[in-house]
């Protein structure tokens, strides 16, 4: 795989236009969440496969990845930063590319029709290879750091992987979201302890993230139809609605502004910008960085 650096001053990088939808993201798949540190603004470029990352100083480009695959950042490397990281459908191969020094790796997990969902299931501070299986049902967890292995039957065929820390232990959880009923099923991945929490509906994308900052992540929906963020406190059951996107927006998950809570924030094709809502104070403000085709990750 071709890989190419470049780093620039604000303003310096030309986006060129892509011309890959968005068709690249498994349908099944939920918004990816954030780690611990502030959010940049990165998209992933079906056309070319470059990356495109602006942290509001500087701005740089990593050519990683291919036509047809799927962005799946996240910190492979337990060195606190998200790396350029895609999941291959056509091989199930993992190719990581560790951001501070560039050291790539390649790690065959997974099979065509797998959704890719890594997440930290051994609290060691790294992500794992993760799929879920539509077929049947099964999630299936690859540790870079030693190889351990671990599988869970949780979901059915149509759910949405949406794999997450929602019970405080450091661990992600076996998580799927119904579109059929709206429901979330979690499974501790410690415990085994299972429950059902009615949130969304048909139509609605569920959203990684902490929108409370107390370290457990949260129920969310994002509803395309009126552009409002559906946010359901995982502890307390405490829900907030909040109208933030347009039709056509894509609703990226993060903490924009380091307060420790996700911020609402959607990418808008039509015309390259991130719009983004603080979740605690309402201040709102936006940065272009993208274009049509391109797709938004959350990445830091």
């Amino acid at each position: 795989m071709r890989r190419l650096r470049s780093i620039s001053g604000i303003g310096a990088l030309v986006l060129t236009v892509g011309v890959v939808a968005l068709g690249s993201v498994p349908s099944g798949a939920a918004i990816p969440g954030p780690t611990v540190v502030q959010n940049d603004y990165v998209v992933w470029r079906p056309s070319n496969g470059v990356w495109y990352r602006n942290n509001g100083t500087t701005t740089s480009s990593v050519a990683w990845g291919v036509a047809g695959d799927v962005p799946v950042p996240g910190d492979f490397t337990g060195d606190g930063r998200s790396d350029y990281t895609v999941w291959r459908p056509g091989n199930g191969t993992w190719y990581v590319d560790n951001r501070v020094n560039g050291a790539t790796s390649a790690t065959g997990w997974g099979v065509a029709g797998d959704i890719p969902d890594p997440a930290d299931f051994t609290a060691d501070g790294r992500s794992d290879y993760v799929v879920f299986r539509p077929s049947n049902g099964t999630w299936y967890v690859l540790d870079p750091a030693n190889g351990g292995t671990a599988t869970s039957g949780w979901g059915v065929a149509g759910d949405v992987p949406v794999a997450e820390d929602f019970t405080g232990d450091r661990h992600a959880d076996y998580v799927v979201w119904r579109p059929s009923n709206g429901t979330w099923y979690v499974r501790n991945s410690v415990t085994s302890a299972a429950t059902a929490t009615q949130w969304g509906v048909a139509g609605d994308i569920p959203v990684k993230g902490d929108f409370t900052g107390d370290g457990r992540a949260d129920y969310v929906v994002y509803r395309p139809s009126n552009g409002t963020w559906y946010v359901k406190n995982s502890a307390t059951s405490t829900a907030t609605a909040t109208q933030w996107g347009v039709a056509g927006d894509i609703p990226v998950s993060g903490d924009f502004n380091d307060d420790g809570r996700a911020d609402y924030a959607v990418f808008r094709p039509s015309n390259g910008y991130w719009y983004i809502k603080d979740s605690v104070s309402g201040a709102q403000w936006s940065r272009q960085w993208g274009v049509a085709g391109d797709i938004p990750v959350s990445f830091n």
